[in-house]
């Protein structure tokens, strides 16, 4: 996805039908599913005209022959922050922190545009005039880059190397909420990029290797694996929160507190009596605090015993400018 086939928009369909038919199935029997699921590139997603275009351009071309195999989908969107005298990856004041965590949720709006578009693009297709091989087409949406960008990774060297400080963690928490939110829209989702560059969970240096904040909130949204995704309503303002229920019937509770102001106390409601097992909290005692090789530990989460009795209604405290995952469990659901 991206480089130059973004620039050549007509093209790029005939390119993808091209590879995508010749592409080895790897199957013992030609009758049998492929294995191999060819993936088209999608627009930018940080170009909101653009975008639309592409993806609506891209289907009414393969729309005029037999279409080819249709795996996945795959649109990138980076939370820029450049052009911006002043704030860096490790440098920012209360503003840029504001606009960063509101970029990061402009992504909800482009999954939610761009699967309304490929439904839309798939139902144009023409029937296959043949029943062989007449399979009705699906394809799966694929957020193939997701991170924040800063400006100053550009003169970087190694290239694109950037520090992950609280703000990055904070709108990596968001992200993966929007992300969790829209998992059925959403198949397979990349954060960029997992060492060093740009939205890290490990910076390396020589033999040693550091963990950023956002290898601790990875950690922390484990929990979510394999669960289900639950409705919340009623957040207050500046608290962003997520909820799943898993296999064996625990709650897991997204709070990020995105108000750098300070603690916050939510007060939260559930449907059955429900009881508070464990807190963890990843905060920093400033927004620009980041792990380094000298202070690799600066940020670190912690976690916290509740033990509180089952209730409908608890009160919790959430530090100022933090991700924190609540466990409870439903008492005799």
């Amino acid at each position: 996805m991206g480089g130059r086939w973004q620039h050549d928009r007509a093209g790029y369909a005939e390119l993808y039908r091209a590879y995508a038919s010749a592409m080895p199935r790897f199957t013992a029997g030609i009758l049998e599913p492929s294995r191999v699921l060819p993936i088209a590139a999608g627009p930018d997603g940080n170009k909101p005209l653009e975008r639309v275009r592409w993806t609506q351009d891209f289907f009414a071309a393969l729309a005029e022959y037999r279409v080819p195999p249709l795996g996945g989908y795959d649109i990138h969107f980076y939370n820029w922050n450049i052009g911006h005298d002043g704030d860096t990856s490790e440098t920012f004041e209360r503003e840029g922190w504001d606009r960063l965590i509101a970029g990061s949720l402009e992504l909800e709006e482009v999954i939610l545009e761009q699967h309304r578009l490929v439904r839309e693009g798939l139902a144009a297709l023409p029937a296959p005039e043949s029943d062989f091989f007449s399979a009705e087409p699906t394809i799966d949406l694929v957020v193939g880059e997701w991170g924040n960008w800063h400006g100053d990774a550009f003169a970087a060297r190694p290239a694109l190397r950037q520090q992950v400080t609280m703000r990055d963690a904070i709108t990596t928490a968001l992200t993966l909420d929007v992300l969790q939110r829209n998992a059925d829209k959403v198949s397979m989702a990349c954060n960029a990029q997992l060492v060093n560059v740009l939205n890290a969970l490990l910076l390396t240096e020589g033999e040693h290797t550091v963990r950023t904040a956002n290898f601790d909130v990875f950690m922390m949204y484990k929990a979510h694996r394999g669960a289900q995704a639950l409705e919340v309503s009623g957040a207050p303002e500046g608290v962003h929160v997520f909820a799943s229920l898993g296999e064996d019937g625990a709650l897991t509770i997204d709070l990020v507190n995105a108000d750098l102001d300070g603690a916050r106390q939510v007060e939260l409601s559930f449907a059955d009596p429900t009881e508070l097992l464990e807190i963890e909290n990843l905060a920093a005692d400033e927004p620009t605090a980041c792990n380094t090789f000298e202070r690799p530990d600066a940020i670190r989460r912690c976690v916290s015993r509740l033990d509180r009795a089952a209730a409908t209604a608890h009160s919790v405290t959430l530090p100022g400018g933090s991700v924190s995952v609540l466990r409870a469990r439903a008492v005799g659901v």
